[in-house]
């Protein structure tokens, strides 16, 4: 679905403490969740689900209207896996009560969440949200050539907020050359 979660759910048989294997059969019980925000407790997901093993995986398509820097916070008993278009990006399959964070940078448009959890024993929850950190590129001052020769030069500048640098150059104003990104974020700049 858009904008909500297909929720599956299943029945595990127990694991004595051990980190299950996600079920590859038809699931025991389906519902659309419009956000994957529950503290379950010590009770079940829903009837016909058991209250200790159990495993749950929600899927769905998200319109991120904005594109840029996005932080997933994922709270998890017991564990959690998180896949982005498809990949795996997140994954502590292993039994806890603990909150975690992700960050990546997202396009702009449809986005497909997937997530899957598992339940042990104990009390049971899986809460997963998302925010834009920031979508505005960093503002640029205080450019300047130096050491300038036929085949090299050093390109210094500053920006108002930590960010990567990396320098598109040429003999025209198509550019052609970019230098290797330095994945550090800085605001003093020196390519």
């Amino acid at each position: 679905p858009q904008s909500a979660f297909l929720g599956e759910y299943w029945n595990l048989p127990s694991t004595s403490g051990a980190s299950p294997a996600f079920p590859t059969t038809a699931p025991n019980a389906t519902r659309t969740d419009a956000a994957i925000n529950f503290n379950w407790g010590s009770g079940s997901p829903m009837a016909g689900i058991n209250t200790n093993d159990f495993a749950v995986r929600w899927e769905g398509s998200w319109n991120f209207a904005t594109g840029g820097m996005y932080k997933f916070t994922l709270f998890t008993d017991d564990g959690m896996r998180l896949y982005l278009d498809g990949v795996l990006v997140f994954s502590q399959w292993k039994d806890q009560a603990t909150t975690y964070s992700y960050q990546t940078q997202l396009t702009m448009g449809f986005h497909t969440i997937k997530v899957e959890h598992y339940e042990n024993g104990g009390g049971a929850a899986a809460q997963v949200s998302w925010q834009l950190l920031d979508a505005t590129p960093p503002t640029i001052s205080g450019q300047s050539a130096s050491g300038i020769t036929s085949s090299t030069a050093t390109i210094t500048w500053t920006t108002n907020e930590a960010s990567t640098s990396q320098v598109n150059y040429g003999l025209t104003t198509t550019y052609g050359q970019t230098t290797a990104l330095n994945s550090t974020l800085v605001t003093s700049h020196s390519v």
